[in-house]
């Protein structure tokens, strides 16, 4: 009886000694991908918005070009365009109320299904002054890093995103 329960308090022990000595570094291996790559893809994503921003013009290559270095880390990543184009309604005047009351400008937005369809049909989009342009990116599948992160502290994989992007600005130019 005594030998049973020291065989089994010393593969507990052995147990215990192979995760803390291969789980912890493969833990902290797979965080420190995850955080590399999330810096790569938030300076990607920055870069590609910025220049959209200021060239007014967002290309099939351009948007070619940035799936592929935001997936050059070996993740697939899910992209979201947004554009925002601001319709300007100028001038309307109110003959009721008073002669010089202007009309508002309103922002409609077109998403990424149009933009696609926009994109493959022309191969760019030309965007005005005023417009906005925003992305989203994040990765498809769960990484290393979120497999261990859900097996050892029991997290969602749908509770986080160990590697998301996001990035928008206001084009200043127009596009031509």
């Amino acid at each position: 009886m005594d030998s049973i329960g020291g065989a089994l308090s010393t593969a507990f022990l052995y147990v215990l000694a192979a995760a803390l000595m291969f789980g912890v570094p493969l833990m902290t291996l797979s965080s420190n991908n995850d955080d590399i790559a999330q810096m790569s893809l938030q300076a990607q994503t920055q870069e590609f918005v910025s220049n959209v921003a200021t060239t007014g013009v967002l290309t099939e290559a351009d948007y070619a070009a940035y799936e592929q270095a935001a997936s050059a880390d070996g993740t697939a990543k899910e992209i979201e365009m947004q554009i925002g184009i601001v319709d300007e309604n100028p001038g309307k005047k109110v003959t009721q109320a008073s002669s010089t009351k202007y009309g508002e400008n309103v922002m409609y937005y077109i998403y990424q299904t149009q933009i696609d369809d926009t994109l493959s049909q022309n191969g760019r989009i030309a965007l005005s002054q005023g417009n906005t342009f925003s992305v989203t990116a994040k990765n498809k599948y769960p990484t290393l890093g979120d497999t261990l992160n859900n097996f050892f502290y029991s997290v969602p994989q749908s509770a986080a995103y160990s590697i998301a992007a996001q990035a928008s600005a206001t084009v200043t130019v127009n596009g031509d």
